[in-house]
């Protein structure tokens, strides 16, 4: 009976090895050379990779598969990754439109604050004088550095006339690009570029014909450099600081002129051999070797520094523009207050639907919703009160400090409701790209989060790829409308009023649809024949 006992278990045992058998091995002759189990020549190799040069210079290589195991072992890192980026996206998105909010209602608030300080779009201080200060003001008049001059510390030249001078330095480089090809493939090319930094050539593939020299003029960077003050308005005798300066950017390189004896002295001082062309008034070509004299066909090691300049109005022979609060005789960053609520706004129900619709839709005021006034002081009424706590009986010293602070600049002289349009249109394209970014951040982290299990699952040959494409549709749906309720619900409760005028909008239109169907069934319900029963 022992015996028998035996055999049986033995029977059974062989029974189920056969039936592993015939389970595993099509399995295993399926991948044989490219599954993840795989026990082929490439698999014992993970970890190492086989380089190949090209005829071309540009190197393919060749990596072993990475193992299923290791596969799985960087999916839970992965999921890790995933849990932070969706649990992050839904903040994010929250956060700019309460910012988006906050920063269009300082934008209608610095409206009314012209509107009660000047009342009209620009004073021309060159002319009158300005006694406004702690309050908001729109002003354009002539800037003049007045012999105060901008120095190039690097080559040793100063510039007159100049409120900023803006040096953009670039070498002619080596730069390799990472192309993947497959799975197991990447190839790695090289082209000639200009760039700003340099590029370390002993990390190339095949450094080999591709060496980059060293950046060899030394300290030289790109760089703005700003003079210290600007006197500011023929009659107000005002002063332009720092804060001031730096919010222009409308660097131009006409009447620029680069001593270019300063900057070769500079240069061969460094290396005997180059040699320095001005290849226009305001930008210089260096040749590392003297060989090359053209900025269209340099060497490796080359560089092109280019210069732009803000002047003053004595060159230019244009006004400059500066909105902001006026701190005696000169000009700082203007703030409202510090409460959140944002009962006014220039948009109207239509952007309300749209912003549902569509989460890449960030609306827009209306025309001339800036709109301050005539060039001159008299005609305009005082509507300032028209937004939720904008001005009170208190001193403007005593008011909190807001979100943001508003401080601009303008080339001419500039309407303040053209600034502060400006201002809207960068702030909306930031609101549009953070949207963007929220969604992103949400859709990668779902779908990273079930990264474990699609990898558990893509050993499968034809169900694996099937579940994840599902996985990424289902992912993208879910994100899209999960985002769209996120904003639409920031966007409510930072914008109350309106969205209580456009909640009752809808509900008045639902109520009068049902009432206008009420009434059709009735009157239908009338007209229908009556059948009478004998």
């Amino acid at each position: 009976r022992t015996d028998k006992s035996m055999s049986r278990q033995l029977r059974s045992l062989a029974i189920l090895a056969a039936l592993g058998l015939a389970i595993v091995a099509p399995i295993s002759l399926i991948y044989a050379e490219s599954g993840p189990f795989s026990l082929s020549n490439d698999t014992q190799i993970v970890g190492l990779s086989m380089n190949v040069v090209n005829p071309d210079g540009s190197v393919t290589e060749t990596v072993a598969p990475t193992s299923y195991f290791k596969k799985i072992e960087n999916s839970f890192w992965t999921f890790v990754i995933g849990i932070f980026l969706f649990c992050a996206s839904g903040p994010l998105l929250i956060w700019n439109e309460c910012q988006a909010a906050r920063y269009y209602r300082m934008l209608f608030r610095a409206r009314n604050a012209i509107r009660k300080s000047q009342r009209c779009e620009k004073v021309d201080v060159d002319s009158k004088p300005l006694n406004k200060d702690g309050k908001l003001v729109c002003v354009y008049g002539t800037a003049d550095c007045q012999d105060a001059p901008v120095t190039d510390t690097i080559f040793d030249f100063t510039l007159k006339n100049c409120i900023r001078l803006n040096r953009d330095a670039q070498m002619y480089q080596w730069v390799q690009t990472k192309h993947k090809e497959g799975e197991d493939k990447v190839r790695y090319t090289y082209h000639k570029e200009w760039k700003s930094t340099h590029v370390n050539s002993n990390g190339f593939k095949n450094s080999r014909g591709h060496e980059n020299p060293p950046w060899w003029i030394s300290r030289l960077d790109s760089r703005t450099m700003d003079v210290k003050e600007v006197s500011f308005g023929k009659t107000a005798e005002m002063v332009l600081h720092t804060a001031a300066i730096q919010t222009m950017s409308w660097y131009d390189s006409k009447d620029l002129s680069i001593p270019l004896d300063s900057v070769s002295s500079t240069v061969e001082s460094q290396r005997k051999e180059a040699k320095c062309y001005a290849y226009n008034q305001a930008s210089i070509f260096v040749s590392r070797d003297g060989n090359s004299t053209d900025v269209k066909d340099p060497n490796i090691g080359d560089f092109k520094i280019c210069y732009t300049w803000i002047p003053d109005s004595i060159v230019s022979g244009e006004p400059i523009t500066v909105m902001g609060k006026q701190v005696n005789r000169s000009f700082g960053a203007w703030s409202d207050g510090g409460d959140f609520c944002y009962d006014y706004c220039c948009q109207g129900i239509m952007q309300f639907f749209l912003s549902i619709i569509c989460f890449c839709w960030v609306g827009g005021s209306a025309k001339n919703a800036y709109a301050i006034g005539g060039d001159e002081e008299e005609g305009l009424t005082d509507d300032s009160n028209a937004d939720y706590k904008t001005f009170s009986a208190q001193d403007e010293s005593m008011k909190t400090k807001g979100w943001f602070d508003f401080l601009s600049t303008g080339k001419g002289a500039v309407n303040a409701s053209a600034l502060l349009q400006s201002a809207e249109n960068s702030e909306r394209m930031l609101q549009l790209v953070l949207r963007l970014a929220g969604w992103l951040a949400m859709f990668i982290g779902l779908y990273w989060i079930f990264d474990p299990i699609l990898t558990l699952l893509d050993i499968i040959p034809i169900i694996g790829p099937i579940v994840r494409f599902s996985v990424w549709a289902l992912c993208l749906l879910v994100t899209v409308v999960l985002s769209l309720i996120i904003i639409v619900a920031a966007w409510i409760t930072s914008r109350p009023l309106m969205a209580s005028l456009a909640l009752v909008a809808i509900f008045g239109l639902v109520g009068l649809s049902s009432w206008w169907g009420h009434q059709q069934d009735t009157a239908a319900a009338a007209t229908a024949p009556t059948h009478h029963h004998n």
